[in-house]
């Protein structure tokens, strides 16, 4: 596949977004203090990457730094969105592949059901899943449920606020008139 460039929206003149999935500055001559003027190369922006693989990179424009996700800068340039949706998919599910033709629209649904994302939820979810016991003030085992999201629905307590009980955060370890513990 040839590389072909692309401005990147509401920053014409200033960057360039590839089918490849690179960005680069372009070269462009700027006033500096005084008025004098400076010659600035174009240059490839080296991409962050951030949560679970995903890349990122910073644009400025009027001395205000925007920061950007790859694969979107890339499929707004690239892939065609006649249904106007609001989500990218990776279709090899590798968030660091940023070609365009690896990438497409799609419904927030059809993202998160794509390929092996429901295998994948399913295994950090029963993996992170820990049984929690509801107690009185004195410390008595009231009551056990599976999961602190359980607990938060079955009692009406927020189950961020259990965890935090279960994690030791809260300095009396109670939340909703109950103390909290994990289960051993």
């Amino acid at each position: 596949m040839n590389e072909e460039w692309k401005p990147i929206e509401g920053y014409e003149g200033l960057y360039e977004v590839s089918n490849l999935g690179r960005v680069r500055s372009v070269a462009r001559v700027v006033k500096g203090k005084g008025g004098c003027q400076r010659e600035l190369k174009s240059r490839l922006l080296a991409p962050k990457n951030i949560t679970k693989g995903y890349q990122q990179v910073t644009l400025s424009k009027y001395g205000k730094p925007t920061i950007h996700l790859l694969h979107r800068l890339v499929a707004m340039a690239f892939v065609p969105n006649q249904d106007n949706f609001n989500i990218v998919n990776h279709k090899d599910e590798n968030p660091a592949n940023n070609r365009a033709d690896n990438l497409e629209w799609c419904t927030q649904l059809y993202n998160v059901n794509y390929g092996t994302g429901k295998e994948r939820g399913n295994a950090k979810s029963n993996h992170n899943r820990r049984a929690v016991l509801q107690c009185d003030l004195e410390g008595n085992v009231l009551r056990e449920f599976p999961s602190i999201k359980m607990a938060g629905k079955i009692t009406g307590v927020m189950f961020t606020n259990i965890y935090m009980c279960c994690r030791g955060k809260y300095r009396h370890k109670t939340a909703g008139g109950y103390k909290w513990r994990y289960k051993e």
